[in-house]
């Protein structure tokens, strides 16, 4: 360690003699390492308070309660979630055997569970919480499996209740099919035909109600794709059985009577054409139900599609500088989102996952911009030294005043996200301009709102995404002030002088242009 005292060796020899740093060579180097390095100094800081002067306090505030009332909530769910996948995947592991009676108790319990659960907290279709979905599942597919095992047909969508959607207990049928295919072939070990045919016959018959829906790209359509699989499986398993059948026979009492052969193939027909093991008219409602909603559904993706690309041309304007521009595609933006919401969203809530939160991030960042770069420019004169008031109005819009009030918690946050980079561009522009009192607002901002974001005590891919873009960002900003910083103080060409060198340069080469078409 070069850091610590020398007291033997050559150099501690010229040390001792008082030659030092003064000795030159070598010896000099190594006493000016030997001594203890000072500390840097600290950073001056930002100037003002982040939490007051950037975000409203009250929208502060808000996000906090918020996010840990989702915790607590998403805490409780995944526990139930677990306990009640767990329960249910066993019960469904048992029923293949026979051997459900271990684990009925474990069963009942979890599925009391869940139905407590599931009345305490008020469902909203198609907005299931997050980590009840594969519970709820398996669920359906374990209740289902229980329910064909002893009646021999499907459970009806009504026996589910209100707490279930119609596309849950869809997915329950479709995941019985692979089950049952499963079942199947333990069934075909004790040659039992019958219990093969029932099997395929439900299978069929999911199947064919299934093809009349008109299937997007969802979990319902991967699911589906599996039922052609289950199907071919349980034809393959009849195909063999039949052989295996008839070598049995025959090595038990010789050839097979002509009578018992034509009564035995007369079951298996009546068996092959049995229907009836669905309700035919709930399906049909069912069918109904999904067509209007995948209606909707289409007319909110157009109708968003039209206010994020206002949302994005008002950001455009607000980086040239047309700020009326800007003001009145915001303000279509704010009216479009409000007759989506009363026009599909109150009445369907699932609708508003997706497209139209996606709507209300881009209005939201271009509101937030927008305000952002007004109180900029009504402020061009503030000493960046000088701790502004407490009071002092904030940097950022609150939450109610944007997107006619439809904007929530993380909606706003995924906006707070995006409007740092709009504000990594403004930087961009005005280094070009060499404006450094320009580029520190910039980075008090964006500071501020990646500070925001990392103190929230957010979870989940997605969140994690939002905070590392807005630490990007932030890092682009500081990089951008360091060139600044080093560059700019060398002395360099100013942009008026970079200006006139390309001037020069484009009339030279137009002269010398002229000269060689003279020539």
């Amino acid at each position: 360690d070069v850091r610590r005292p020398v007291r033997a060796g050559v150099f501690g020899s010229l040390l001792r003699r008082g030659l030092g740093a003064n000795a030159g060579g070598r010896a000099g180097t190594f006493a000016a390492y030997s001594t203890k390095p000072s500390a840097p100094s600290r950073a001056a800081g930002l100037r003002g308070g982040w939490k007051s002067e950037v975000i409203p306090a009250k929208d502060l505030q808000d996000l906090q309660t918020a996010i840990e009332a989702d915790s607590a909530k998403r805490d409780k769910a995944l526990e139930i979630g677990r306990r009640v996948e767990r329960a249910c995947g066993e019960y469904v592991n048992t029923l293949h055997y026979g051997e459900q009676a271990s684990v009925t108790t474990a069963y009942n319990q979890a599925k009391l569970d869940l139905e407590a659960h599931l009345e305490a907290v008020p469902h909203v279709t198609g907005c299931r919480e997050f980590g009840l979905g594969f519970a709820v599942d398996r669920y359906i597919l374990s209740g289902a499996f229980e329910h064909f095992l002893e009646k021999g047909e499907g459970l009806r969508r009504s026996d589910l209740g209100q707490n279930f959607d119609d596309e849950e207990y869809m997915g329950g049928m479709m995941g019985l099919c692979q089950e049952l295919a499963h079942y199947a072939m333990r069934r075909a070990t004790d040659l039992d035909v019958k219990s093969v045919q029932v099997c395929t016959n439900f299978i069929k018959e999911v199947k064919s109600e299934m093809l009349a829906f008109d299937l997007r790209n969802s979990p319902l359509r991967r699911k589906f794709d599996g039922i052609k699989y289950a199907e071919r499986r349980c034809e393959n398993i009849l195909y063999e059985l039949s052989f295996a059948r008839d070598a049995a026979l025959e090595t038990s009492s010789g050839l097979e009577p002509e009578a018992k052969r034509q009564r035995r193939d007369e079951e298996e027909t009546s068996m092959m054409s049995a229907a009836g093991m669905l309700d035919a008219d709930e399906w049909q409602e069912l069918r109904k139900a999904y067509k209007e909603y995948d209606q909707k559904r289409e007319l909110v993706i157009k109708e968003c599609r039209d206010v994020q690309k206002g949302a994005k041309q008002a950001i455009y304007a607000a980086h040239r500088g047309d700020t009326t521009r800007a003001e009145k595609l915001i303000k279509a933006g704010g009216e479009g989102v409000s007759r989506i919401f009363e026009s599909y969203i109150k009445d369907s809530p699932s609708l508003r996952f997706g497209s139209f939160n996606g709507a209300l991030e881009e209005l939201a960042e271009a509101q937030m911009f927008l305000y952002w770069l007004k109180h900029v420019k009504e402020n061009q004169n503030d000493d960046e030294h000088t701790t502004p008031d407490a009071s002092a109005a904030s940097l950022l819009p609150t939450r109610e005043q944007m997107c006619s009030g439809l904007l929530d918690h993380m909606d706003y946050l995924g906006a707070l996200s995006d409007f740092t980079g709009e504000v990594g561009r403004v930087a961009v522009e005005a280094a070009t301009r060499r404006d450094v009192k320009m580029v520190k607002k910039c980075l008090r901002v964006t500071f501020a709102c990646h500070r925001l974001l990392a103190t929230l005590p957010l979870s989940g891919k997605n969140n994690m995404k939002k905070i590392g873009a807005a630490k990007t960002n932030l890092r682009k900003i500081e990089t951008i002030e360091y060139d600044l910083a080093v560059r700019f103080g060398r002395k360099g060409p100013s942009i008026a002088a970079l200006d006139d060198d390309i001037k020069d340069s484009g009339e030279k080469r137009s002269r010398n242009n002229d000269d060689d078409e003279d020539e």
